[in-house]
């Protein structure tokens, strides 16, 4: 596969992802329940599985690993804090 189009796919599902957090957080505090749309519930796993599995390949064709580049590993954690964070500002039962 070319490089520049797995490149291309993992910004793009970087930014899908980021914009969907945010239409959700957006959503949570405006007090909509959006949790009962299928596709606002599935959708962040399909276009989060896509980005980390670009991004898997990617590490293996620049041979670039996490805890070896220093901006990768900045990268790593980034991605921890924002699953942690997300799931922490979006859970159930949270007031809006």
């Amino acid at each position: 596969m070319d490089y520049f189009i797995v490149k291309d796919v993992h910004m793009t599902c970087a930014a899908l992802s980021i914009g969907l957090f945010a239409l959700r957080g957006g959503l949570q505090l405006a007090g909509v329940a959006w949790r009962r749309s299928m596709l606002l519930r599935i959708a962040p796993h399909v276009i989060d599985t896509t980005l980390l599995t670009a991004a898997l390949w990617l590490i293996s064709q620049l041979h670039q690993y996490p805890f070896v580049d220093g901006w990768l590993t900045a990268k790593f954690v980034a991605l921890v804090a924002y699953v942690l964070l997300g799931k922490l500002a979006l859970r159930q039962g949270q007031p809006a």
